[in-house]
């Protein structure tokens, strides 16, 4: 009866040391560093537009940082024109630096007038609002963050 005891403490120690690696990564994301790196116009055809955003971030974690996923949306200045989120978890190595692109589609008949003062650089801020999610053993958590780059 003894042997049967230690080993179930045995497992269950070491379900609850990866499980604490598990959610150690999850929360180390939110002392991660965002910033914004460029933003790009892909492609054009007669009905949306495509930009990709490029987004740094820097863990200064002693731990991998893992994202599950982001939801955001982009503005010019006040214009919302794109919504979107990421595809899949992304994760950030301790004490590294990773590069995070975002895709927009924009639709050309629900921002047609954001779109025609992007291209006469008539802009003078775009916005980005993401919420990052990370999930943990309570449920998903996530938490907001907001990068200003002034027009190109």
């Amino acid at each position: 009866m003894r042997q049967f005891t230690a080993r179930n403490l045995l497992l269950l120690a070491v379900l609850l040391c990866s499980s604490c690696s598990w959610v150690s990564q999850r929360i180390a994301v939110t002392r991660c560093n965002f910033e914004w790196v460029s933003l790009s116009h892909e492609k054009s055809n007669l009905t949306h537009t495509e930009f990709q955003i490029e987004l740094r971030a820097q863990n200064p974690n002693n731990t991998a940082a893992t994202l599950d996923r982001i939801v955001y949306t982009f503005y010019a200045d006040d214009l919302k024109i794109a919504e979107g989120r990421s595809q899949g978890p992304i994760t950030i190595h301790a004490g590294k630096t990773s590069e995070l692109p975002i895709q927009l589609k924009v639709s050309h008949l629900s921002a047609v007038g954001a779109i025609a003062r992007i291209y006469k650089g008539e802009v003078s801020q775009y916005r980005l609002i993401a919420r990052v999610y990370m999930s943990t053993a309570f449920g998903e958590m996530g938490y907001d963050i907001e990068l200003w780059r002034k027009g190109i």
